[in-house]
């Protein structure tokens, strides 16, 4: 009896598990994604990127998302005033946002991204930056 037991508890793991699986980057998504970051030059095709492509989120594609994210915030960084609505509103898109600040990054390019993290952040986005400083400070971290 408590064989069978084991076995049902078994399978409704199995298939509970199977429901609430998350959705796999297949080969097709992949390219796409890759060609997709090709195109990304504002705060608003990032957010469509990161709603379109998060699960292709690793290796090549996220290496060139690290690019796309020091840039922004490296280069770009007032732009991210204009986009404050979903910054506040996506706390996900925060965070893949700032998982992608990290070791790969120019030394350099984490000092300045966290000096104005810290020093210039703009109205409204005090939790934003905060991330962001925060990330900045745990990768330049030896």
């Amino acid at each position: 009896m408590k064989g069978y037991f084991f076995i049902g508890a078994l399978i409704a793991t199995c298939f509970a598990g199977t429901a609430v699986a998350s959705p796999r980057c297949s080969h097709a998504l992949a390219m796409k994604a890759e060609e997709a970051t090709d195109h990304i030059k504002t705060w608003p095709q990032l957010y469509e990127f990161y709603q379109s492509y998060q699960v292709c989120d690793e290796g090549a594609i996220a290496e060139g998302v690290d690019d796309i994210v020091e840039n922004f915030l490296q280069k770009k960084w007032s732009s991210a005033a204009s986009f404050s609505h979903t910054l506040n509103d996506d706390p996900a898109f925060v965070r893949f946002v700032v998982r992608h600040i990290d070791e790969d990054w120019d030394v350099e390019a984490l000092r300045t991204v966290r000096s104005r993290a810290q020093k210039q952040c703009p109205r409204g986005l005090q939790s934003f930056c905060s991330a962001v400083a925060d990330a900045a400070t745990e990768t330049l971290k030896p």
